[in-house]
């Protein structure tokens, strides 16, 4: 599959250059007319009768592409604030608890019942039920932990491939008056079977990366990491 960051610029050529070679080789069209009305919305006596109406298509899908690649983008800014705030907040819980249990082991170890802890006493079954509870906590933190970091970087390379998909299109917009042009004189300048061959697989890449989301909300990762952290006490 190809790079997100190349799909866009590719993606609009071939359509231009599909349209261009349906109106030139009637045996091109009779071959590649289902594919190209299903992905564009046009038939192929559409696409004869307003070739820079059909150009007027390609370029209004494309800003609404860019508007939903914006709100993604926006979206995935705000869950991304969210999820390194919970990340950071998970990691200081997991150092405590770390801290906790390492206490909590140096007393038992010196076996002399009761003990204080942390302002509070323990015998020897209940110290021992303490040290349980907190690896269990520990176990959870550090599963939270890595899911939140792993889900954050996803998201930041998301945004990053997002950046790169809205200057690609929007420098494709910029260059549609000179494609429009060469489909009024109806002009292949490309190999138009062989990007014929990447349409299917652009386009569907293209709705991919405009529903595609790394980023469960925070409330699915907490219930994610309390599944976690009741299986991990339940074992003990």
């Amino acid at each position: 599959m190809k790079p997100v960051k190349q799909v866009f610029g590719t993606s609009m050529v071939a359509l231009l250059v599909l349209s261009a070679a349906y109106w030139g080789s009637p045996a091109f069209r009779a071959v590649l007319g289902g594919q190209v009305r299903n992905y564009t919305g046009w038939t192929e006596d559409a696409r004869k009768a307003d070739p820079v109406g059909f150009v007027n298509h390609i370029e209004t899908k494309l800003k609404q592409d860019i508007g939903r690649f914006q709100l993604i983008r926006r979206n995935l800014r705000g869950e991304l604030n969210t999820l390194t705030k919970k990340e950071k907040e998970q990691r200081a819980l997991l150092t405590d608890a770390e801290t906790y249990a390492a206490e909590f082991r140096n007393a038992y170890q010196e076996g002399q019942f009761p003990v204080e802890v942390r302002a509070a006493a323990y015998n020897e079954q209940e110290l021992e039920n303490q040290v349980g509870i907190t690896l269990a906590e520990i176990d959870a933190y550090q599963q939270n932990v890595q899911k939140l970091s792993q889900v954050r970087q996803n998201a930041e390379l998301k945004i990053e491939e997002l950046i790169v998909c809205i200057d690609k299109s929007e420098a494709q917009l910029t260059a549609l008056s000179t494609q429009r042009e060469l489909l009024k004189v109806r002009e292949l300048t490309t190999d138009g079977a062989r990007l014929l061959s990447q349409v299917d697989q652009l386009l569907h890449r293209n709705e991919e990366v405009m529903t595609s989301n790394p980023v469960r909300s925070v409330r699915e990762l907490q219930l994610s990491g309390k599944r976690s952290h009741n299986s991990s006490y339940r074992t003990r």
